[in-house]
């Protein structure tokens, strides 16, 4: 009796078992698990420094990586035997600033830099200048062409820009690469250092480090260039007015606020008691809505006010009768002649008609719309 009381449980998730491992089967035969990729964008430290993948990288290969100085700033000082990398806004440090960074070039630095294609000759540029280099942006070129050549450089799959070349006239280049349009890299040496000209270095930041041969490119040429400390370093901004004052005339500055404090402090001085302050009466809701009213009527706003009282009878409106919100304007006004029974030039000029700008015309029209509003 025992027995037989235990069988029919067991068959029953027994028979439960076979048809979750029936249904399991079935369902890994005819559906399969993939994963999907779903771009979050950068983090604020990423969008703040676009090289930030590749000091990372540095780091990760053991590179030095310093953070580069103001290079603004007259005191700022670089590494004897460092690598300077400067992605874009060098225009901001103007010739005197640009000149330094030679001279640290001549005494043993390194600098790789992008050469700036606004121009389509970049004569005026003092380093481009002195290396007797010029860069252009070209239109027209055969885009797959381009880049077809430029994934050949250095036997790496580089992704330059293709129209962007620089040329010059000199023999004596340390390294170069370029095609029949110009070159996209130049290496000079300047003095006991060296500047290397790229035509781009957007395959440096952080949306491209990751593509074709670009890490590759950059860890041998920090390795070639064998440089005690890299920086890197995105974009040179140009001071603010207040920034530049404080570096010109710190001192100045600061005796005029003194000035201007010590002003302040004797005219805002208080003469005789304080007045007890007066207690104001509150307003009722009503008044507040009025007042509101006679300000966007005096300031010429009556569509407004008229937009905002057809926008309450419109709710009412399509709370009853939903269909009428997809309706041409015409089905509309005969629809609601119809309900409302109210002439159907009444009911254009309350709900269509643009808003008066004469005082009667337009309580006329408010008048129209409330009229219509109770007969719903």
């Amino acid at each position: 009796m025992t027995r037989s009381r235990w069988i029919r449980p067991g068959l029953a998730l027994l028979l439960v078992a076979l048809l979750a491992t029936l249904a399991t089967q079935w369902f890994r035969k005819h559906f399969e698990s993939y994963e999907i990729t779903h771009r979050t964008g950068e983090k604020p430290a990423a969008r703040a420094n676009p090289l930030l993948a590749a000091e990372r990288f540095l780091r990760a290969i053991d590179v030095t990586v310093a953070p580069a100085p103001d290079l603004l700033s007259r005191r700022y000082h670089l590494p004897e035997r460092g690598l300077l990398i400067l992605d874009t806004g060098r225009d901001v440090l103007g010739t005197h600033g640009q000149q330094r960074l030679l001279e640290w070039v001549r005494a043993g630095g390194q600098l790789a830099i992008e050469a700036p294609a606004s121009l389509p000759r970049s004569l005026a540029d003092p380093i481009l200048q002195a290396l007797e280099v010029e860069a252009e942006s070209i239109n027209g070129i055969d885009d797959d062409k381009m880049r077809r050549l430029t994934h050949e450089a250095f036997g790496l799959a580089i992704d330059f820009d293709p129209d962007r070349v620089m040329h010059t006239e000199r023999k004596d280049m340390e390294e170069q690469f370029g095609d029949d349009n110009g070159y996209h890299v130049l290496r000079f040496g300047v003095g006991a250092g060296a500047i290397t000209l790229f035509s781009d270095l957007h395959w440096l930041r952080n949306d491209s480090i990751g593509r074709y041969d670009h890490a590759r490119l950059l860890y041998r040429f920090v390795r070639n260039a064998e440089a005690s400390t890299v920086l890197l370093l995105h974009r040179i901004r140009a001071p603010s007015l207040a920034q530049r004052l404080l570096r010109a005339i710190p001192l100045t500055l600061a005796t005029l606020a003194l000035a201007v404090g010590l002003l302040l402090a004797r005219v805002t001085r208080r003469f005789g008691p304080l007045l007890p302050a007066g207690r104001g009466d509150r307003r009722q809701l009503l008044e507040h809505i009025e007042a509101s009213g006679y300000y966007l009527w005096a300031e010429g706003f009556s569509s407004t006010l008229l937009e905002a009282a057809r926008a309450r009878v419109r709710r009412k409106l399509y709370q009853l009768w939903p269909e009428l919100e997809k309706t041409p304007p015409a089905e509309q006004i005969t629809r609601l002649a119809e309900i409302t029974r109210l002439p159907g030039e009444s009911i254009e000029s309350a709900l269509f008609t643009r808003a008066r700008t004469q005082r009667e015309s337009f309580t006329r029209q408010i008048r129209q719309l409330e009229k219509l509003r109770k007969r719903l």
